[in-house]
């Protein structure tokens, strides 16, 4: 803010201090006003507790492209480590102290984990492994050996091990005790689903891995070795199944830039914009989520971003192209890809539909584009086979419920409508100041819907129904956490209250209206007892600060003139213009 604006609202504040006692409340930017604001008085009192079928709920933070989960790994003291959240993969994995050259530091967001400060860490025996292969068996050295290999081109290597870890909670402090709450969306209350976890134990990474912002991967596929598998068989999630909320911001900060939730044990309905919609789908040998495509449109910019439009009359162009070509291969929803990639033999189609409506040929090179430019190109629809019982006992009348196909398909009311619109295939490119089509149709055979399809919905995973369910969302963890009277994981425990019983304490009271306030008042200003003198005192302070007003303004005009109007901020990492290709290759690489 100007300085001569924080005059005015000084002269303001004291004008009025003048006619009555008053405490002295500092001035603060906004940005640490809305911190401040959320940590003062009991966040508890008032706020109706409500459970849904989710048990817990965390943030999500925006990687490159990607977005990452933090996991609080070891004992006493838990380490963070930040993972990919990937359903294209069954397997945890993050650098650990034996990876001694070159995995990830100046680019990862922690250290590597170090295994020899924690006093449950062991290290897996044969009769333990989950997915390596056994090594040194009958040795002193016997362990489990694992790598993977990915089609971008990026690898890794490790051992398996086993460790007591938790997922979500404050960004940037562990918890070593449970605060002893009740709500699914306390992150104070996160220790509380700790568990013994196997996870990849990494040696050596070749590729992104080394070069992305979170230090490893979460496995979220259909496997026994995957996350929540191992969350359901320690007792610790009542069901196989959790739900993913993306939003994308345009920079990644090292220390955390919340994009989302991640649900485990079910899905949050405080997040949804629109009802849960289900697909059928099915895990394949290899524990993808399958699912199948119907149909696949292309609607004029004027419908909106959403699956229901908000044009009647906005132009919906239908794919000629049939089921078994959109299905060729397999189709799987992967949130650790961050592109959508689709079958190739649908771009003609596509670019003939593309044209039609924008009069524009479809391209993956830059565009500069307007904000209103922007949403004005195509969004895209893909129809995707329903759930027919689910949804058929949830909403008797196709037609009236948004992300169901209703009327655009009147053979298969009951079918998902996933609506993918510009702002979110389109990525802008900073150093190119334009913007650039992620919506890939190059694939040979198969079909990826990555993370930009699920972006603007809250994806529910249920492995134990063989459905997924779709919801829009704005998937704001912020304002669903505070809004409940709940602290945001990104507030640091020297700034946090201790409520109730959580762990954390401010080492100062910083809510003046509670009556351990201390009163600040100048003593010039004590000494002035009656309301007379406190009147001319003020009128003193006020010509005195319109003085000072006069002199900032001509200064920062002055100033203005001479740098102009630019300002930054540190600490923000660029997006950077790469995709990042997750399906893992067939079978387990072995380090040669």
């Amino acid at each position: 803010m100007p300085l001569y604006l924080n005059l005015v609202l000084f002269a303001i504040i004291v004008t009025a201090a003048m006619a009555q006692e008053l405490t002295y409340l500092p001035l603060i930017p906004y940005h640490h006003a809305r911190r401040r604001n959320l940590i003062q008085g009991d966040i508890n009192e008032g706020i109706p507790r409500r459970r849904t079928i989710a048990v817990q709920v965390g943030a999500l933070y925006q990687g490159y492209g990607t977005h990452y989960v933090d996991l609080w790994v070891g004992t006493p003291a838990p380490q963070r480590q930040t993972l990919i959240v990937d359903t294209g993969s069954g397997v945890t994995a993050f650098p650990c102290k034996e990876c001694s050259k070159d995995c990830g530091d100046g680019h990862h967001v922690d250290h590597v984990f170090d295994e020899y400060e924690s006093q449950t860490f062991k290290k897996s025996t044969c009769d333990q492994c989950m997915k390596g292969s056994c090594m040194d068996k009958g040795k002193d050295s016997e362990y489990c050996k694992i790598g993977m290999s990915y089609q971008e081109g990026s690898s890794w290597y490790a051992f398996e091990a086993k460790d007591m870890a938790y997922i979500g909670g404050p960004h940037d402090h562990p918890l070593t005790k449970d605060n002893n709450g009740d709500s699914d969306i306390d992150p104070n209350h996160a220790s509380a689903f700790s568990f013994e976890m196997t996870f990849g134990c990494q040696t050596r990474l070749t590729g992104l891995f080394k070069t992305q912002l979170a230090d490893g991967i979460m496995g979220m596929d259909i496997a026994p070795s995957a996350f929540h598998t191992q969350m359901h068989a320690a007792n610790i999630i009542p069901t196989l199944s959790f739900s993913l909320c993306f939003t994308r911001q345009p920079t990644a900060e090292k220390e955390g830039t919340e994009a989302g939730a991640m649900t485990m044990g079910g899905y949050d309905e405080r997040l949804h914009k629109s009802p849960l919609i289900f697909t059928e789908t099915s895990g394949s040998s290899r524990g993808f989520y399958n699912v199948h495509i119907r149909k696949v449109y292309v609607r004029h910019g004027s419908g909106g971003e959403f699956a229901k439009s908000s044009d009647p009359n906005a132009k919906v162009i239908t794919l000629k192209v049939d089921e078994s070509t959109l299905n060729s291969g397999r189709v799987i929803v992967d949130s650790g890809t961050t592109d959508t990639y689709m079958n190739r033999r649908i771009a003609t189609e596509f670019q003939a539909a593309y044209k039609s409506l924008t009069g524009r040929t479809y391209s993956h090179n830059g565009m500069k584009l307007t904000e209103e430019e922007l949403l004005a190109l195509p969004t895209i629809l893909i129809q995707l086979e329903g759930n027919v019982e689910e949804n058929k006992k949830l909403y008797p009348d196709p037609t009236q419920v948004e992300g169901l196909a209703g009327n655009l398909d009147p053979a298969n009311p009951y079918d998902t409508l996933l609506a993918i619109p510009p702002s979110h295939y389109m990525e802008y490119d900073d150093k190119q100041k334009k913007y650039i089509s992620r919506f890939y149709l190059d694939e040979s055979s198969g079909t990826v819907l990555g993370a930009n399809a699920m972006m603007g919905h809250d994806v529910f995973f249920d492995q134990e129904n063989a459905h997924i369910g779709w919801a829009e969302s704005d998937c704001d963890y912020f304002n669903l956490v505070t809004n409940n009277g709940f602290i945001d994981t990104l507030v640091p425990p020297e700034s946090s209250n201790k409520v109730g019983n959580n762990e954390y304490q401010s080492p100062q009271n910083i809510n003046p209206s509670s009556a351990n306030a201390t009163t600040k008042i100048h003593p010039a200003i004590t000494a002035c007892n009656d309301l007379t003198c406190r009147g001319a005192v003020a009128g003193g302070v006020v010509i005195i600060l319109l003085v000072g007003v006069f002199v900032g303004r001509a200064l920062g005009r002055r100033r203005s003139e001479k740098y102009g109007a630019v300002t930054a901020e540190t600490g923000d990492f660029e997006m950077p213009s790469l995709s990042y290709r997750d399906e893992p290759e067939e079978g387990f690489q072995d380090e040669a």
